[in-house]
């Protein structure tokens, strides 16, 4: 299991804090804010499929120098024929403890950082 770090905090998106209520609101933020969030992977673009960056919502900064992020995947159904959002919570390392909840964030993997 790869473990993930924060590279980058999307600075829009961090003087907006969402409660954890709002976090289905993401992928409405999301398409809001689609170029600057484009622009920001366009410069950081890996060859390698498990080098890809995610974007996602910071959901618990309860553990010491790592966050808890939740990210969303659309997947088809394929009973229905219809694209669903599925979130998935991953954890990433955040040595200076600069995420606070409700920030949107880049996270790529890299070694494994946090124990």
């Amino acid at each position: 299991m790869l473990a993930r770090s924060i590279s980058a905090i999307v600075r829009p998106f961090a003087q907006m804090s969402l409660p954890k209520s709002n976090i289905r609101m993401f992928s409405s933020i999301q398409e809001e804010y689609k170029p600057e969030i484009e622009g920001i992977l366009a410069g950081y673009e890996f060859k390698q499929k498990r080098k890809q960056a995610l974007i996602g919502v910071i959901v618990s900064t309860k553990c010491a120098k790592s966050v808890t992020v939740k990210v969303f995947h659309k997947r088809i159904k394929p009973k229905y024929l219809k694209e669903v959002e599925v979130p998935r919570k991953i954890m990433a390392h955040d040595e200076e403890g600069l995420g606070r909840m409700g920030d949107v964030v880049r996270i790529v993997p890299c070694r494994p950082m946090s124990s």
